[in-house]
């Protein structure tokens, strides 16, 4: 870990992303819908990494099992439990919408939920995955937020009443920021 440290790119080395510029709400009349979904993935040079790293495992498994006459068999499941955790990383999908933000692996699991009544602010950010996160997949950054991190660069950002903030990198997360705002807005509203 600390050797890691010092090959991290050259950058802010804190944990929190630039904002920006503040998201102005999108205006909602009283029980209009809306809803704002996008998916995000790895890069595909991200992707090939993964292949290879698999493959090596694996490789190395069967000759582990072939060289021990077969009493390691169960080890075969390291590299097939690598590769589900790993696959539940590389694609996410983003929704905003009157129930709050969903972020959920293309696998299912995990999801990331914040419900609206939690939900205080969202906002922009540029985000280092390396520097600020320490890497892509799901993280959690020193400072205590919660990353869904994919990319480094354009990034949605919640502030939360209660619980970690959650960061998601995803492309026009100045709409989804819009959105989520103008559905708190609406929200706090007093009746009439």
């Amino acid at each position: 870990a600390a050797a890691g440290w010092f090959v991290l790119p050259p950058g802010v080395r804190g944990v929190g992303g630039s904002v920006r510029a503040t998201v102005s709400p999108v205006a909602l009349a009283d029980g209009e819908r809306a809803s704002w979904i996008r998916t995000t993935s790895v890069s595909a040079g991200m992707v090939w990494i993964v292949v290879a790293v698999c493959a090596v495992i694996s490789a190395i498994t069967i000759f582990s099992t072939i060289a021990t006459d077969g009493r390691y068999w169960w080890f075969a499941f390291v590299p097939v439990f690598v590769l589900l955790v790993v696959l539940s990383n590389f694609a996410w999908t983003v929704r905003v919408d009157d129930r709050g933000l969903r972020i959920r692996s293309v696998l299912g699991i995990p999801v990331v939920h914040v419900p609206l009544d939690q939900v205080t602010s969202a906002d922009v950010t540029d985000v280092q995955a390396l520097s600020q996160y320490g890497g892509w997949g799901i993280r959690l950054a020193m400072n205590g937020r919660i990353g869904v991190i994919v990319r480094s660069g354009e990034a949605l950002e919640v502030h939360r009443r209660k619980g970690l903030d959650v960061v998601v990198t995803v492309d026009d997360a100045s709409s989804a920021a819009a959105l989520l705002n103008g559905l708190v807005q609406r929200e706090r509203l007093p009746l009439p």
